[in-house]
């Protein structure tokens, strides 16, 4: 890839970058939270493009004094002999060609210089990103998110594999280059190439324009951070649900049959409850919940029925059979209830 685009347009090397940035956060905030999708997935995709267009385009504009300070370098090179002076600096074998070996030593001797001006705090920080994306990948594990924790950590262990390689070859790069320096010795046509050459490192990016970039990236950051929050955060109707689902849990005596008897909650106590659960069926409209709702209003209304008919009706309370047969019937009310309660998750919770 790199011998391709050490000759291409910027432009090229823009939508390179950008395609590959869209595809990457899409697909992991997609894997991460499904709700980033849930209403279709053309505004999110949209976004995401547009934050990596301008991600791209400065990482673009920062690379480019690098791409120009090699283009000297493979000038008048085809695709195959670039490729040969990249695969020669790997191998240490001098190709045959004076000018691919020039160029090999020429691109060898840019990337030892730029690469020894990356401090080694900088590239033991670099480390940091695919091990917080492991701790990601644990952590969603363990709260039982199995695809989350894939997408976090299916990304941490090719970018760490991709470091590891680049350290590696880093590492390599000088014993390669040395094979390849004294076989320029021995080609006249190579060594009158490279004394020739007036190649130069291009220097960091000013102050300022780090500062912007940083600034622009942060921006670009915050956006995307707005809508996955907006994406995944729940719909007023999902909202209202699980009100329903943590009203329902937060008053388990009136789920248990046995304190319907006279000695248990009052009735304006049960009535209350079911008044607030018929509140919050009217809240909500989305098709998939609204119908959970109504019946757990109207399955609330008839559990209230049975605890008035039980507290009205002085002979259910005197006999212990009528009264076991009322306390049964409660809790198969309730058995409903909760069935309803259950189908309430699935549609707003889809891990």
């Amino acid at each position: 890839m790199w011998a391709r685009l050490v000759v291409a347009p910027w432009w090229v090397r823009w939508l390179v970058n950008a395609s590959v940035l869209t595809v990457v956060l899409f697909a992991m905030l997609a894997c991460v939270i499904p709700d980033f999708v849930r209403g279709g997935w053309v505004w999110p995709f949209l976004c995401v493009l547009g934050a990596s267009l301008i991600m791209a385009a400065l990482m673009t504009f920062a690379q480019r004094p690098v791409f120009q300070s090699y283009k000297p370098a493979v000038a008048g090179l085809s695709l195959s002999q670039r490729k040969h002076a990249i695969r020669a600096l790997r191998t240490g074998e001098a190709p045959a060609e004076p000018q691919v070996l020039a160029a090999a030593v020429r691109i060898g001797n840019l990337s030892r210089a730029y690469h020894g001006r990356v401090p080694d705090w900088q590239r033991k920080v670099a480390w940091c990103i695919p091990a917080l994306w492991v701790v990601a990948g644990i952590l969603e594990f363990v709260g039982h998110n199995a695809r989350a924790g894939i997408t976090w950590m299916v990304p941490a262990v090719l970018v760490a594999g991709r470091m590891a390689w680049a350290t590696y070859r880093v590492r390599r790069l000088p014993q390669g280059l040395e094979r390849l320096r004294a076989a320029a010795d021995s080609s006249p046509e190579a060594l009158s190439t490279l004394e020739q050459a007036q190649d130069s490192v291009a220097g960091p990016p000013a102050l300022k324009i780090r500062l912007a970039s940083m600034a622009v990236i942060l921006v670009a950051v915050i956006v995307v951070c707005v809508v996955v929050y907006q994406r995944a955060r729940p719909s007023p109707d999902c909202r209202t649900a699980d009100k329903v689902v943590n009203y329902i849990h937060d008053h388990p005596d009136m789920l248990d049959g046995r304190l319907i008897s006279p000695d248990g909650p009052g009735l304006d106590k049960y009535q209350g409850w079911s008044d607030q659960l018929v509140a919050y069926s009217r809240q909500v409209s989305a098709p998939d919940l609204a119908p959970h709702l109504q019946r757990i209003a109207q399955i609330s209304a008839d559990a209230v029925s049975v605890v008035a008919e039980v507290r009205r009706d002085p002979a259910i309370n005197q006999s212990t059979h009528e009264l076991l047969v009322r306390q049964l019937v409660y809790q198969g009310i309730v058995g409903h209830l909760i069935d309803e309660d259950k189908a309430l998750i699935p549609p707003c919770h889809h891990h």
